[in-house]
């Protein structure tokens, strides 16, 4: 009787074995899913944030160049007001 208890446990602990060895495969295959899942956002973010970062250099960009034409047309129209000289700038020209 005691041989007959000791071989049902063992098939019940190789049973229940079996059913956290499918368990953690499961997790595992869930986990590379999540993974890969969280791999494509990072690299979704990181282009979007390139191309922000990308079109506000160039707004800036922009925005310094009007403003450098600006000063240049102020300078050129103020330029015959005043007595002295002015160093000229090829973006006054």
């Amino acid at each position: 009787m005691c041989v007959q208890n000791l071989h049902k446990q063992l098939e019940e602990a190789i049973q229940d074995g079996e059913i956290w060895v499918m368990q953690l495969k499961d997790t595992e295959y869930e986990l590379e899913g999540s993974r890969e899942r969280v791999q494509q956002q990072a690299t979704e973010i990181l282009h979007k944030a390139s191309e922000l970062c990308c079109e506000s250099f160039t707004v800036l960009y922009h925005l310094m160049m009007c403003c450098a034409k600006m000063f240049c047309i102020f300078l050129a129209e103020e330029k015959s007001s005043f007595s002295y000289s002015f160093v000229h700038y090829d973006c006054c020209s």
